[in-house]
């Protein structure tokens, strides 16, 4: 995790810098003009910044972020349960190793949880250091939510919005994905505590999704056009005594191909941590 880390914070620093410059404006504006000049100049920052949709690349190349993995003894494969049956051309391409299978012993390695500190002064983390809550909303809606890598895509549950503010692609994804309601999120979620956001990860290669809450908590599922997906949880991951499995799947062109699904948990951590720590790091 400590690798992976270093990767996202060297690789990501353009993206982490151009976030703080935009809080940082904030709270310059909100100083020498006052509160309803800095809301104004968020909301026009807000309109001019990257429409919703436009990916911030997560660039940690698969053989760095995930180096170690591919050499253990074992390199665990295990099948996420469909919704339903599947085709006889489906089954005939997917591994059939159950969860009882030996190689399922491999131990994880639980990696210790970082704590983002954005000062000294406790009193200042204990009220948002003193910024009232409509400059982290305009700043929630000035900077991106999505970020992308060759795995897939990574959205961030935004904290602060409502579904009277969010955008409606966004309002789709958390009600159809979302752990908590959108009540309950709004009174948990702060960018002070990366553990209390949700992410939702699209997989590249299959179209499935992972969500990723608390700690590390994660569930896996396949949307195959119903309204709700039948999920495969897995809990607290960092508890697990093994890996999540590798995925293999079916695409376009009829060739099999697979994916790591702990490499899909391991960036939507990275992702998390990044947003957090460019909302901070002002």
């Amino acid at each position: 995790r400590q690798q992976r880390l270093a990767l996202a914070g060297s690789k990501q620093s353009s993206n982490a810098d151009a976030d703080a410059s935009v809080l940082s404006n904030l709270l310059d504006v909100a100083q020498r003009k006052g509160d309803k000049a800095a809301v104004q100049w968020a909301e026009n920052m807000s309109r001019d910044a990257t429409v919703p949709g436009s990916p911030s690349p997560l660039s940690l190349s698969r053989q760095a972020r995930f180096a170690g993995h591919s050499n253990r003894e074992s390199k665990i494969r295990s099948i996420l349960t469909p919704a339903r049956d599947t085709s006889p051309e489906r089954r005939a391409g997917i591994t059939s190793r159950g969860v009882n299978d030996p190689m399922l012993r491999s131990r994880r390695t639980a990696a210790p949880q970082p704590r983002l500190k954005p000062n000294s002064n406790s009193s200042e983390s204990s009220n948002i250091g003193g910024i009232k809550q409509q400059f982290l909303l305009a700043a929630a809606r000035a900077v991106t939510d999505e970020y992308q890598s060759e795995n897939g895509t990574y959205f961030v549950r935004k904290p602060y919005l409502n579904e009277l503010l969010d955008d409606e692609d966004s309002k789709r994804r958390w009600e159809a994905n979302g752990v908590l309601d959108q009540v309950e999120y709004k009174k948990k979620a702060d960018i002070f505590s990366p553990d209390s956001l949700e992410i939702v990860a699209i997989v590249a290669g299959d179209g499935s999704v992972l969500t990723l809450n608390d700690a590390s908590r994660v569930r896996h599922g396949r949307p195959d056009g119903d309204q709700t997906i039948a999920w495969t949880v897995f809990g607290n991951v960092e508890e697990l005594d093994k890996d999540l499995g590798c995925i293999m799947y079916i695409d376009g062109n009829g060739m099999e191909k697979e994916y790591l699904l702990d490499e899909i948990y391991e960036e939507a951590i990275a992702t998390r941590e990044t947003y957090c720590s460019s909302r901070l790091s002002a």
